[in-house]
């Protein structure tokens, strides 16, 4: 699953339409230095913004992609129709997600724990941030209504990174309203306090929709070191930048 061209790294699932760019960056090369070292995407951190600027345009030029839209996420449930014409307009605005039926147009999302979540159909694709915060809120069931709201189903999904059920540990605040709302399943007592499987929520509102067809990219971001967690590294970590596209293909 990881995959490199010119030497930026990214983990790249298999198995989608042949026109889709599904992408998420890794720590590997870049010119972020100190805490933020490698491929920091984020300008918001307290990094140094040039060398997150260097490393966008490494990743726009090695994987041959326009800038990322990308948008000042505040853990919640807007989501944002890109357009050629408001792409501007929508950059850096306060959303949590993306959705476009054009071409060429490259949706980013920024994580260092939550997932991201891309959703394809038919014409439009999307990109969601899903922490527990926005999952709670209904940010994947409101993108699923507006797939179906513009006469498109979802096809494909990805699921990305993120932090595993075994080092997510919550409070009886958080997990009762995922009790509450009938995930259940997703809450795993260990005796010892409450984990919560993020992972599996997004799957079972996926089955439940008739939305399913989803690749994993099963990697833990607190576990795996090439991954930022800010969780695990608190302030003064980076962000992982995942991106999904429809290309403009030329037979």
């Amino acid at each position: 699953m990881l995959s490199s061209i010119r030497g930026v790294q990214v983990l790249k699932p298999a198995g989608l339409p042949e026109d889709i760019l599904s992408l998420t960056t890794t720590r590997h090369t870049g010119y972020s230095k100190g805490s933020y070292s490698g491929f920091n995407t984020a300008f918001h951190v307290g990094d140094e913004p040039e060398d997150v600027y260097r490393n966008r345009v490494l990743l726009q030029d090695a994987w041959g992609i326009p800038e990322a839209v990308t948008l000042s996420q505040v853990h919640g449930s807007t989501i944002h129709e890109v357009t050629g014409r408001n792409r501007l307009d929508v950059m850096f605005s306060k959303g949590d997600g993306l959705i476009t039926s054009e071409r060429d147009i490259p949706l980013g999302i920024l994580t260092a724990d939550c997932y991201n979540l891309h959703l394809i159909g038919r014409e439009h694709i999307a990109n969601l941030h899903c922490g527990w915060r926005s999952v709670a809120a209904g940010i994947v069931q409101k993108c699923i209504s507006m797939f179906e709201e513009r006469g498109d189903r979802i096809i494909n999904s990805v699921i990305g990174p993120g932090i595993s059920a075994e080092n997510y540990e919550v409070g009886e605040e958080v997990a009762s309203v995922f009790r509450e709302q009938g995930f259940t399943s997703a809450i795993i007592d260990t005796g010892s306090g409450l984990n919560l499987s993020i992972r599996k929520v997004i799957e079972t509102i996926l089955k439940d929709a008739n939305a399913w067809g989803a690749v994993h990219v099963n990697k833990c971001t607190y576990v795996a070191p090439y991954l930022y967690s800010y969780r695990r590294d608190r302030a003064g970590t980076g962000r992982l930048l995942s991106v999904v596209m429809r290309r403009n293909i030329v037979c």
